[in-house]
């Protein structure tokens, strides 16, 4: 009996040295439904979208250096801060190590995930080696008084890691981690390409947009001499041409035949109202000078616009098996896939 359940959560033709230190685990600790797994991603991904939030109060409250020394608050105090500037910046660092709490609760519970999935376990150390990164990149950038580079640097790697939790989420949907094409012609991927290329040059391109602005998260924050106006009509041509690849995406899959394709209609059109929203938003806080609130807004409608674009995106790569799946179910259609060398 035992060995028939090894065989079914292992295959056995790709055993390898972590396969077998995931056996020797799980020997100790109690098995997980998928579903159950599932429960513990989506609070993974939930608590990284939080930290995007709460990184940005840090900065438009003026916090980033409320909290002068790290890792420690300041000298000799470590769970206590010296003013509300100190207590804002002090909770976003408990909430990294939460975070990087619940990714090694995370990478316990692949590795018990029954049926087991290599790839899982794989995404999910990525995932914690990302959070330790952050927590380093976040302490490098208070070493820096907050020096642009540094704080782009801080975000973008934020942005990373909610992708590396989203496609792990949507990854974890199905049970087989072997690569199929997709039924997509070249063309859709293609768009799929062009689609996170424009989604990923806005954010890109907004971070530059910030680090010109007001909100440096000190007084005394070197800025960037960049043309405010400038960057900000770079950062929203970005995004006209991102609107035009998702009308590009709701064109080509106009015609829905089968319930994935319809699941992908209405990604798309998600996408579409979310970046409308957001460059609403984004308009009026420029010509509005900026406000801090509004900013806050806008950085809400960056996690919203990237995760639907990353949504929409991956049933279209055509590496993807899992998303495929996901988004319509087992496809008769689906072939396997040898990898290009």
């Amino acid at each position: 009996m035992g060995g028939a359940e090894n065989t079914q959560d292992i295959d056995t033709q790709d055993i390898d040295t972590p396969g077998r230190l995931a056996a020797a685990v799980r020997g100790h600790l109690p098995a997980i439904s998928a579903n159950g797994y599932r429960r513990v991603l989506a609070l993974a991904l939930f608590l990284v979208s939080l930290i995007i939030f709460t990184g940005a109060l840090v900065r438009l409250s003026g916090s980033g250096l409320g909290c002068p020394q790290w890792p420690t608050c300041s000298v000799g105090e470590i769970l206590r801060a010296p003013d509300n500037h100190g207590r804002i910046e002090l909770f976003n660092r408990y909430l990294t190590g939460w975070i990087g709490a619940v990714v090694v609760v995370l990478g316990l519970t692949a590795i018990v995930r029954r049926p087991y999935r290599k790839t899982l376990v794989q995404l999910s150390l990525l995932l914690l080696v990302g959070v330790v990164g952050q927590a380093l990149l976040g302490g490098l950038t208070v070493i820096l008084k907050l020096k642009p580079q540094a704080v782009m640097g801080h975000f973008l790697l934020s942005i990373a890691l909610l992708s590396a939790a989203l496609v792990l989420h949507e990854r974890a949907a199905v049970d087989t981690d072997r690569p199929f094409v997709l039924p997509v012609d070249r063309n859709d991927a293609r768009l799929a390409h062009l689609l996170v290329l424009f989604a990923a040059l806005t954010v890109f391109l907004g971070t530059v947009v910030t680090s010109s602005g007001p909100h440096g998260g000190d007084d005394l924050a070197e800025r960037f001499a960049f043309s405010m106006r400038d960057v900000a009509r770079l950062h929203s041509t970005a995004a006209w041409f991102l609107v035009a690849a998702i009308l590009g995406c709701a064109w080509r899959f106009r015609s829905a035949r089968t319930a994935g394709q319809r699941r992908l209609q209405r990604r798309i059109g998600q996408l579409l109202g979310a970046t409308l929203v957001q460059g609403a938003i984004g308009y009026t806080q420029y010509f509005s000078r900026v406000p801090a609130w509004l900013v806050a807004v806008h950085i809400l409608g960056v996690v919203a616009v990237w995760c639907t674009a990353l949504r929409v995106a991956l049933p279209l790569w055509r590496s993807d098996v899992s998303v495929a799946v996901a988004a319509g179910g087992p496809n008769p259609a689906l072939r396997p896939h040898t990898p290009s060398p």
